[in-house]
């Protein structure tokens, strides 16, 4: 999903939807921090409720990251999902990643194509258009 915040965008990340909690929870965090190194990109884990009776009524989900950013900035925040996957790759360490854009899913590859990540930024775009 993506919306529009005057000129910032956010969309969702879905980090190795097949994996187990503990995976999830791990990569998401490594994720996160190789965001917030990214300069006018912020990401921030989502958050699910929690049992009834909890103390704090929700938790935080590190599977499903929203990250906020300048129209501007989609290409490069491709290429830093390229990188972190490949990163993975070297270390031994399987990583997968889903763009939500609106209702459509986008696998991120470490070797997309140009003409994929101009895809998406059309459909990001296309999104934005809708909601402004």
């Amino acid at each position: 999903m993506a919306t529009e915040t005057t000129d910032k965008i956010t969309l969702h990340l879905q980090v190795c939807p097949r994996a187990n909690d503990a995976e999830r929870i791990a990569r998401g965090k490594q994720l996160q921090k190789s965001l917030s190194r990214q300069r006018g990109v912020r990401g921030q884990p989502a958050t699910i409720a929690t049992e009834t009776g909890d103390k704090c009524g929700e938790a935080l989900d590190w599977g499903n990251i929203a990250v906020t950013l300048g129209a501007a900035a989609l290409p490069e925040l491709i290429g830093l999902l390229r990188d972190w996957l490949q990163r993975g790759e070297d270390a031994g360490e399987p990583r997968a990643l889903t763009m939500i854009i609106g209702d459509n899913h986008y696998p991120i590859d470490k070797a997309m194509s140009a003409e994929k990540a101009l895809e998406i930024e059309m459909r990001l775009r296309e999104q934005q258009g809708k909601q402004g």
